[in-house]
């Protein structure tokens, strides 16, 4: 009877049930894996309890916490910087993204949802916090974020939050100075631009310098850069720009490699009309990954005067 087919159901759930149950493979599979099923959920409902537990705390405490928005390049390192110093939150809107767990496990809380939706924000404790680091994909969606997060702040009054924003264009990053500056003195939000290529470019340039103050005497260099990338193109104008401030009254010479050489030698004409004037610049198309590469064919391609006095692998 269906009574007890559903009485029979039920015990599947019970160990040591004592019932005897017809030979059957599909019922001998379902009577192993609905107690281990159920002691899974079991398990993930406390998880999640213990999470809500860690929120419903972190939001009655006053803390300085640090906020991060989003889990791509910048943000684990972010997180694996500040584990140790102070609260870390997570906002992250991919469920399936890898680095939630190793969040997890180093302290911090994670919050799945979209940082740019107000009561995500405020779920994260953004009145309480003291730093905010937005570092999400994409260029608009960062914008977008720091729009809500400085409308959620600007609601009442606090403690003044500084907002780090990473802009992936470097123009933009400039462009958006003059706002970071208002911002100082009208809003609860400090808002900072940063790119991690303008910043990276310096400090490797700071460390390694492209050319000694020898070169610049004599009134000539030579760069190589593989690799024509954001980072690449920060090097290339980077080096440029320490040449012009030399006042050698002579132009340097860089050679870059990359795979989109004729693409990336249009787009730098373009963008830096004023580089031929300072700079000899040769890009040779070739892919790292070839045999070509390896063989060291594209030597052939590279001036040979001036000597290459540094090589930037990008």
């Amino acid at each position: 009877s269906i009574p007890d087919l559903i009485y029979y159901t039920l015990q599947l759930f019970t160990l040591q049930s004592g019932a005897q149950v017809p030979v059957n493979i599909f019922l001998e599979i379902a009577r192993f894996l609905a107690p281990l099923i159920s002691f899974y959920v079991i398990v993930s409902v406390i998880f999640i309890l213990i999470q809500q537990f860690r929120l419903f705390l972190f939001n009655i405490i006053p803390s300085r916490h640090i906020i991060v928005c989003g889990l791509g390049y910048l943000g684990p390192e972010i997180v694996r910087y500040y584990q140790d110093r102070t609260r870390v939150v997570v906002i992250e809107s991919d469920p399936g993204n890898r680095e939630i767990e190793t969040c997890k496990d180093s302290g911090a809380i994670v919050i799945i949802g979209d940082a740019t939706n107000e009561n995500i924000l405020k779920k994260a404790g953004i009145q309480k916090a003291r730093d905010i680091f937005i570092v999400a994909g994409k260029d608009s969606t960062n914008a977008k974020i720091a729009s809500s997060c400085k409308k959620v702040l600007d609601e009442k009054k606090g403690n003044e939050v500084q907002c780090h924003i990473h802009f992936f264009n470097p123009h933009l990053s400039r462009a958006f100075f003059p706002l970071a500056f208002f911002s100082k003195t009208k809003s609860r939000c400090r808002m900072e631009f940063f790119n991690l290529y303008l910043i990276s470019g310096y400090c490797i340039q700071k460390l390694y310098p492209p050319f000694s103050d020898h070169d610049a005497h004599l009134g000539q260099a030579h760069v190589l850069i593989l690799g024509a990338g954001r980072m690449g193109e920060e090097i290339i104008t980077r080096t440029v720009k320490r040449w012009i401030a030399k006042k050698t009254g002579t132009s340097i010479t860089i050679t870059c490699i990359d795979k989109t050489a004729r693409e990336k030698e249009q787009y730098i004409k373009c963008r830096y009309p004023a580089l031929s004037g300072h700079c000899h610049l040769t890009m040779i198309e070739a892919d790292i990954t070839s045999k070509d590469f390896l063989a060291g064919d594209f030597l052939k391609q590279v001036p040979c005067v001036p000597a290459i006095g540094m090589i930037y692998i990008c």
